[in-house]
């Protein structure tokens, strides 16, 4: 019978690439072994040409890539009613780390799906070098960031591991090798966890289940977790933060309450026709969260792309501006985002017949390496302080609400808007989602 080894990737501000044969290991090992090489930072621009070098260098291409994308599955997830929030950026982190094993008609599909216009040899150099920058300047800023990249692998995958595919991932996304045995699942699971946990301050658990590695068997996880944490540079008073309505459709007939934050203060205000749009940026003053309140959402899910999303951005104006925002988190499970990747080109990948990872680890006609799943999960919360993230969404209020001068514009968020965490010099957008039914913040 041949050998199938299937790709399981699970984002959750993580993705994991899960490798998974049918065999059980053969030479399983007593605990977690971390592979004795040390992963390291990517230098800048490395192996690049001049010219992509110096579009690296500004994140220009990082940026306009990952929007493109970021874009693309925002409209496709549009088909599952309610919230949805998502990591455009540990996403792709993850699939670049998984393109840089795939070849022939696997890696043009995700390319194509991507928006990855260097091939597997090279877009991992931009993709770390866009991930060093972002750590870089968290490091010399009030700002919480932590990326972290693993791959986990049964024992038995050891002598058909690439080591230049190994070589890859620590230099481009310092990535750490583990080498577990699956066949110990609970351990296992717990030992994978626990990574995902830390990397992400405890705020996405149990993204690796027991259940989930029995069927692994002989296989590789491949993890991408990020956590972002940052203070507002203009913070809420408590004081000033009271229970309002939020309105759950656009017709106003269904309402909930939820404690609405507000403030006056001079902030990126700006509006055109069907839209408005805030900026307010955090300490770290690179980075700032942005939301789009449409007239109505449905007209934002099928228009929102590169061109609006500038044109908004360019709208942007320094003013004094009344704002009014709920307090809020959000926690999202994506787990059939396979099937979403599907939908948009990336088939061969999940074909055990067609996929080619022979970049990852050696296959032949007894042994095979494709994706048989990804999900993703995701956790944002909003409060007066600021907000924090991990990977690891039609008029105004009632008429009891407090009604400002009009020469002063006022932006409330009291109905369904699209947020999204970026970083302002490139635009670059770490997390996106649309709020419909916001839950209290704890």
């Amino acid at each position: 019978m041949p050998r199938i080894i299937f790709i399981s990737a699970i984002i959750a501000l993580i993705i994991f690439v899960s490798a998974c044969s049918k065999n059980k290991a053969e030479s399983p090992i007593d605990s977690p072994q971390m592979e004795d090489a040390t992963a390291q930072t990517p230098s800048a621009g490395s192996g690049l040409t001049s010219a992509q070098a110096a579009a690296a260098e500004v994140g220009d291409y990082a940026a306009t890539q990952s929007n493109h994308f970021s874009f693309k599955l925002f409209r496709e997830l549009n088909h599952k009613p309610g919230n949805i929030f998502f990591s455009p950026y540990s996403i792709n982190a993850a699939l670049g780390m998984t393109y840089s094993g795939a070849k022939g008609a696997t890696a043009d599909e995700i390319a194509e799906v991507m928006g990855y216009s260097q091939s597997p040899d090279d877009q991992h150099r931009i993709l770390g070098k866009n991930q060093a920058d972002l750590l870089s300047y968290a490091e010399k800023n009030p700002l919480e960031l932590n990326v972290a990249n693993a791959i986990f692998s049964a024992a038995p995958n050891a002598p058909y591991l690439k080591r230049g595919y190994i070589n890859l991932l620590r230099e481009s996304f310092a990535a750490e090798l583990f080498n577990l045995d699956f066949s110990k699942a609970q351990e296992s699971s717990d030992f994978i966890n626990e990574f995902v946990s830390k990397a992400t301050n405890d705020r996405i658990r149990d993204m690796m289940t027991k259940a989930k590695l029995e069927k692994i068997g002989d296989g590789i996880v491949l993890i991408n977790a990020v956590y972002f944490k940052a203070d507002w540079l203009q913070k809420f008073s408590p004081k000033d933060t009271r229970e309002d309505r939020f309105y759950l459709d656009p017709n106003r007939q269904k309402t909930m309450m939820i404690d609405m934050m507000h403030q006056k203060a001079r902030f990126g205000y700006g509006k055109i026709p069907g839209y408005e749009i805030l900026e307010m940026p955090y300490a770290a003053e690179d980075m700032s969260m942005v939301m789009i309140l449409p007239e109505r959402m449905e007209t934002l899910e099928k228009e929102l792309d590169e061109e609006l999303f500038d044109k908004l951005m360019d709208a942007l104006k320094i003013q004094e501006t009344r704002v009014f925002i709920p307090r809020f988190r959000m926690e999202e499970s994506l787990d059939a985002l396979g099937d979403s990747f599907q939908s948009l080109g990336m088939r061969s990948a999940f074909d055990p017949d067609l996929a080619d990872f022979s970049g990852i680890m050696s296959v032949d006609k007894a042994r095979n390496l494709y994706i048989s799943s990804i999900s993703h999960k995701a956790f944002l919360e909003v409060k007066e302080e600021g907000s924090e993230a991990a990977a690891a969404t039609d008029v105004s209020f009632a008429v009891t609400s407090f009604q400002p001068p009009s020469e002063i514009p006022v932006f409330r968020a009291d109905r369904a808007f699209v947020l999204m965490i970026i970083h302002r010099p490139s635009r670059q957008i770490l997390f996106m989602g649309k709020l419909i039914e916001p839950a209290p913040a704890d």
